[in-house]
């Protein structure tokens, strides 16, 4: 984190008023932890909230471009990547992170996160997802109301938003903790719960279309890391 905090300005604010806000903000910076591939996190983090929501464009040469490439072309080939966008918003990653840590306390242990294909719907476009992350809203599909995931970018195909000839999905950061592998059901609205307990999973697991899918229930479980725009 030392290397950006050379590059922070203060604008609008005499020296008092920056100490004060600073050492507010502090406690707060020291618990994020950004992902390696963001620019200049810290000082967007001090530039809140004009600069909530960046988007950087990786280049074609950039590492993470091309293991987006090579899990893409995994299952689709003959698509063309036309672009990748890292998506730096503080607020969502910020919900994000909460979630996290919470259930790490909740199941006692460390938790790692997945990167998985977005099932995408028409009526939310890219910006808005970029703004306000994942929404619930399919109501009688195959797990009920929930957010929904593939490992197979050929899965989330099917469902990416068009725009101008181009097609448009996302890679995303989820965390699904415990996972019941479970037969469609439709009408869920959160995961069952664990064998002779009260305790729920938290999140849901099934195949479909010969992908394995993940369901999750709540918005703050999942971000959208990438935007990939292809024909």
């Amino acid at each position: 984190m030392g290397g950006y905090l050379n590059e922070i300005q203060f604008k609008g604010r005499n020296c008092k008023e920056a100490k004060k806000w600073l050492v507010e903000k502090l406690p707060e910076l020291m618990k994020m932890n950004f992902p390696s591939d963001w620019i200049n996190p810290v000082s967007q983090f001090f530039n809140m909230p004009q600069q909530n929501l960046i988007m950087i464009t990786l280049n074609v040469f950039d590492p993470t471009y091309q293991k987006i490439e090579e899990m893409m072309h995994r299952t689709l080939p003959h698509c063309s990547i036309d672009s990748v966008q890292v998506l730096q918003n503080i607020n969502l990653w910020r919900r994000f992170q909460v979630e996290c840590e919470q259930l790490e306390h909740k199941l006692g242990r460390k938790i790692k996160t997945d990167l998985l294909w977005h099932r995408g719907v028409s009526m939310h476009k890219p910006d808005q997802v970029s703004k306000e992350g994942f929404q619930i809203v399919f109501e009688n599909d195959m797990w009920g109301r929930a957010i929904y995931f593939a490992n197979d970018a050929s899965y989330t195909h099917n469902f990416a938003t068009k725009d101008n000839g181009k097609l448009h999905i996302f890679l995303a950061e989820v965390v699904l903790g415990d996972s019941s592998g479970k037969l469609p059901k439709q009408g869920l609205v959160k995961p069952p719960n664990k064998q002779n307990t009260s305790i729920e999973f938290d999140s849901v697991s099934g195949e479909d279309r010969n992908s394995q899918v993940f369901i999750v229930y709540a918005p703050q479980k999942c971000y959208p890391r990438f935007l990939v725009t292809y024909h």
